[in-house]
């Protein structure tokens, strides 16, 4: 949330006006100033903390809109995510032009057929190749290309693929599945390929870590808000025409409290 929309949604629950709120917490601004605030202007931070203790808010949280505020671009904006939002799309990911938001029926089709769920990430990490032939796939998932092109119509027929005058196949940029519930069948199917590719590939080119330490609610909280801005900054990286030693790379990300006990 913007610092402005913070304080203006705060001052309305505690407050009948702007000016009631102005004159009876007596800041040291002008009215005209703190209007331009809660219109989206971000004071000093002295004033802003002022206002903040004012209104009760959360310091952390509403320093934390201040910071953001503060930002100079979408890129460093992304580092400052909410610390009680749910994760949301990135400055990317919200075009609707190169986004794809999964729905319940698609998400049935790719539990059910998970190699579908891998063909349409291959496509969408391939998105800057202007065309993906049918053989390369083919090659890649060891898969015979009629067979391929099977599944590749009922992507199409699902809506999960592009389809050109030429016959051609594309994917949007990104794919995106949901937090709701419908979709954590789809979020582990997606979890456990990605681990099973990860314990696949090179370890030279792997890089793993974990860490498991006490957290309380509000830190569990703060570590997820963290890992919602550090995958926002990594997809809203520059986009450059790929270099031939490019390739797709998957970072996984999980929390969950630990639970001890032999297999």
């Amino acid at each position: 949330m913007e610092f402005s929309d913070l304080i203006k949604q705060a001052r309305q629950k505690r407050y009948d006006s702007a000016k009631d709120f102005f004159r009876q917490a007596k800041l040291p601004c002008s009215y005209f100033y703190y209007s331009k605030i809660e219109n989206g202007t971000i004071p000093d931070v002295n004033l802003a903390i002022t206002i903040l203790k004012a209104l009760g808010i959360n310091l952390r949280k509403g320093l934390y809109a201040w910071a953001r505020g503060q930002m100079p671009d979408q890129e460093t904006r992304a580092f400052f995510t909410e610390l009680d939002d749910k994760p949301r799309l990135s400055t990317e990911q919200r075009s609707v032009d190169r986004s794809l938001v999964i729905n319940r029926m698609q998400a049935q089709l790719m539990e059910a057929n998970p190699i579908y769920w891998e063909i349409l990430v291959f496509f969408s990490s391939h998105f800057a190749h202007s065309q993906i032939k049918e053989k390369d796939i083919s090659s890649k998932f060891h898969m015979p290309l009629s067979k391929l092109r099977q599944v590749m119509k009922e992507l199409y027929d699902y809506g999960l693929l592009d389809r050109d005058n030429d016959g051609n196949y594309r994917s949007k940029e990104w794919v995106y599945i949901p937090y709701e519930k419908d979709f954590d069948r789809l979020r582990d199917v997606n979890f456990k390929r990605a681990l099973e590719q990860f314990q696949k590939q090179d370890p030279k080119k792997r890089f793993r870590t974990t860490i498991t330490r006490l957290l309380t609610k509000a830190q569990q909280k703060e570590v997820e808000a963290k890992v919602a801005a550090l995958t926002h900054a990594i997809v809203d990286m520059p986009d450059e025409t790929p270099p031939p030693e490019a390739e797709p790379y998957t970072v996984g990300l999980f929390a969950a409290p630990r639970i001890f006990g032999s297999d």
